[in-house]
């Protein structure tokens, strides 16, 4: 089962090509021409990651005090 299919519509070995991507710091047209996902797409992808990058980042996260 895969679970990017329901999220992205896409394989998730072809997700992963695009965090590839965005990790070496490719560009969204580079990342599209190269894995022939459509540049919208990876646009989509390159913004959740953006968007969740605090998430990953514990120096980003709030001081709960705890």
């Amino acid at each position: 089962n895969d679970k990017y299919m329901g999220i992205r519509g896409m394989p998730s070995a072809t997700i992963d090509l695009v965090l590839y991507g965005l990790e070496h710091t490719m560009t969204d047209t580079d990342i599209s021409s190269q894995t022939g996902v459509p540049e919208e797409k990876v646009r989509e992808i390159h913004a959740l990651v953006k968007d969740t990058e605090h998430m990953r980042n514990a120096s980003q996260a709030p001081d709960l005090g705890l």
